[in-house]
């Protein structure tokens, strides 16, 4: 098994980017690969980085990630996720509590499983900012039916 490969795994069995240095560990605790570099698992990190960069035996693919804890090693799948993830940084949360019918709090497992998001509330923020704009035409139709109800007044 290639690094390549190892980490790919791995982040994929993780479900959030990690560091090359620590994805390299992890190979090489896990017996994923080997090496006989003096420092493996820098060897391994910067393996994983050159194939990133250059692009060249970069499969599995891997791509850098811009965070908070600085650039990590990701899925492309993450990418328009961290994204969001970091354009709301800034924002302020508020925790929203709801009831939902079992059927669709498995639904939105799924959606957890299939890691659409890097964990179950940024799952729940996608999943409502697409049906937001799914149903915009319909939330402005009725805001503008409101709007014209209150002027007859």
């Amino acid at each position: 098994m290639t690094i390549q490969e190892a980490a790919y795994n791995i982040l994929n069995e993780v479900g959030n980017p990690l560091g090359s240095r620590k994805l390299a560990k992890i190979a090489l605790e896990r017996g994923m690969v080997t090496s006989y570099a003096k420092d493996p698992v820098q060897s391994l990190a910067q393996t994983i980085e050159k194939n990133i960069r250059d692009e060249v035996y970069n499969s599995p693919k891997l791509i850098f990630l811009y965070t908070p804890q600085g650039r990590l090693i990701g899925l492309p799948i993450w990418e328009k996720t961290e994204k969001m993830t970091a354009s709301n940084n800034s924002a302020t949360f508020k925790e929203l509590k709801a009831k939902c019918p079992v059927e669709i709090l498995e639904k939105i497992r799924l959606a957890e499983q299939a890691k659409l998001a890097r964990d179950f509330d940024e799952t729940v923020i996608l999943l409502l900012k697409k049906g937001l704009s799914a149903a915009a035409s319909e939330i402005k139709k009725g805001l503008i039916q409101q709007l014209n109800e209150f002027e007859a007044f």
